[in-house]
């Protein structure tokens, strides 16, 4: 697998995880189901963990993909920026949501408030890695940018009246 791949893969796998383990822990607390709230936050801590490997895959697929003809430098740069915010983001989520599994496991009275920062905090690192996947994708899709170029259809004159007419 080149690093490129390995790059999207762990992306793709972050970001889908950091989603669902905030949708779950919001089911959690909607339905005050202590399993959930746990499932949600162990499935946090475990994605927002995967941003190490997103991370340190990230310089070798860009000098792979630096080198592909029409890549702007200008949008790795932008996917890089909001990478590194990211990954701040999601990590102190990720310490966060283990903060908060001690806090219910050991029936801790400020455990509430606990799960109610965890959901905030992983609601930002939805946004935030859901952005760095959108800059990340502009790299190689134009049509995102609305640079491609619609075809234009050739629309032959009709024929004069004069003209004799072609059967």
């Amino acid at each position: 697998m080149s690093p490129v791949h390995f790059h999207l893969y762990f992306g793709h796998l972050t970001i889908g995880g950091i989603i669902i383990g905030f949708l779950v822990l919001l089911l959690g607390k909607l339905l005050k189901q202590e399993a959930v709230l746990k499932t949600g936050l162990w499935i946090l801590f475990l994605a927002s963990f995967s941003v190490f490997a997103m991370n340190a895959s990230g310089e070798e697929a860009e000098e792979i993909v630096e080198e592909i003809k029409g890549v702007s430098h200008h949008l790795i740069h932008e996917h890089e920026e909001a990478a590194e915010s990211a990954v701040w983001i999601a990590l102190i989520t990720g310490l966060l949501s283990l903060m908060t599994l001690w806090a219910l496991q050991t029936g801790k009275k400020f455990a509430n408030k606990m799960v109610i920062t965890s959901l905030i905090f992983s609601a930002l690192t939805s946004a935030a890695i859901m952005n760095v996947g959108r800059q990340g994708g502009l790299i190689r899709h134009a049509e995102e940018l609305g640079e491609l170029q619609e075809e234009t259809e050739t629309v032959e004159e009709a024929p004069s009246d004069s003209a004799p007419k072609q059967y």
